[in-house]
C-alpha cells in the first residue's frame, strides 16, 4: 500500500511542479538602467515565490517518515524536518553571500545591482531544481541519474 501512496505523492508533486512553470519577463535590451533593475528584481520575486511554494511542499512531505514497505505515514519525523530547515537556512545565506560577491565584480558600475539580482535569480532557480531532485531521491529506490551537462 505504501508504494501506491509514494507513487501517487510523487505524481502529485511532479504535476504540481509542472503546473507551476515559472513565467518571467524578458528584460528589454534597450531599456534604461532603472527599467532593467526593476525588471530583474521582478523576475527574482517570481522565482522566489516559486521557490517558497516548492520548499513548502517538500517540507510538508519530508516531515513524515516514509519507509519502504510501511503503510504508516502518519508519524512526523522531526529530524528530517529539522535537517531540511537547516539546509534551507544555510542555502539562503550562501545565495545572499554569492550575490554580494557578484555585485563586487561590478562595483561602481551602473549594472552592479542588475547583475547581482540576475545571479540571485539563477541561484534560486537552481535551488528549485535541487529540491525537486531531493524529492526524486526520496521516492525512488534506484539512484536517479542526474543531468551532468554543464551549462
Amino acid at each position: 500500500m505504501f508504494k501506491s501512496v509514494a507513487i501517487i505523492s510523487l505524481f502529485v508533486f511532479v504535476v504540481t511542479a509542472k503546473a507551476q512553470e515559472i513565467h518571467h519577463e524578458k528584460c528589454p535590451d534597450n531599456a534604461t538602467q532603472e527599467e532593467i533593475n526593476y525588471c530583474v528584481v521582478r523576475n527574482y520575486k517570481i522565482a522566489e515565490d516559486a521557490l517558497d511554494s516548492v520548499y513548502s511542499a517538500v517540507l510538508k512531505d519530508v516531515s513524515y517518515e516514509h519507509e519502504w514497505g510501511s503503510s504508516d505515514t502518519s508519524e512526523p519525523d522531526p529530524n528530517v524536518r529539522r535537517a531540511l530547515k537547516r539546509s534551507q537556512k544555510e542555502w539562503l545565506k550562501y545565495r545572499d553571500d554569492e550575490s554580494a560577491l557578484v555585485r563586487t565584480f561590478f562595483e561602481g558600475g551602473s549594472i552592479a545591482n542588475a547583475v547581482a539580482w540576475t545571479y540571485r535569480t539563477e541561484l534560486t532557480l537552481d535551488r528549485i531544481r535541487e529540491l525537486k531532485l531531493l524529492q526524486e531521491f526520496r521516492y525512488t529506490k534506484a539512484v536517479p541519474k542526474p543531468d551532468w551537462e554543464i551549462r
